[in-house]
């Protein structure tokens, strides 16, 4: 039967190497999205925003001219809490060719952020984990090892012909006188 801790800490890499992945997965994602995108530059017309159990965040709506010279809106892909936009701003964006309403603000957290989070944390957590099974397992193996004989010089080894020479001279006999 298999212990419980080995059990979760499996689960728990599983579930890192989840994060992991959907960290790596957003960051090609962006790298590819800037690959694509057209630049231009928008003007904030609008913060959205958004109440959760962590605080408030905002998304900010930009308006920008597309590349047919007609003007387009798009709400950011991410919403921040930080977010130090404010209505009327001039702001550069990417915005895809295709699908002009997919719009995000060219600066590194804005495109890489997510995905640098998520790979970031997760692969840290799991080097840690890794670290700690490394060192458990080493102390563990050394508790567990069987303690070894001594070395034993060749002449003194008789234990191969049947019977075990003590290296140890006999005692010498206590004499006690009787009165």
């Amino acid at each position: 039967m298999a212990k419980r801790g080995g059990w979760i800490g499996a689960i728990v890499g599983l579930i890192l190497f989840g994060f992991l992945g959907l960290g790596l997965w957003l960051l090609i994602e962006a790298v590819n999205f800037a690959q694509t995108a057209h630049r231009g530059q928008g003007d904030v017309i609008e913060l959205i925003a958004d109440s959760s159990g962590d605080g408030l965040s905002y998304s900010a709506v930009v308006e920008y001219p597309g590349a047919d010279g007609r003007l387009y809106q798009g709400i950011t892909h991410i919403s921040s809490s930080g977010y130090n936009y404010r209505i009327g701003e001039r702001v550069e964006i990417l915005f895809h060719p295709s699908d002009p309403g997919e719009v995000r603000i060219n600066s590194v957290f804005s495109l890489y952020g997510p995905g640098l989070i998520f790979a970031g944390a997760s692969g840290l957590m799991l080097l840690i984990l890794w670290i700690v099974r490394a060192r458990l397992g080493k102390r563990v193996a050394v508790q567990a090892a069987p303690a070894k004989k001594p070395a034993q010089h060749p002449e003194t080894d008789l234990s191969k012909y049947g019977h075990v020479h003590d290296p140890k001279p006999p005692h010498e006999p206590t004499v006690r006188r009787m009165r």
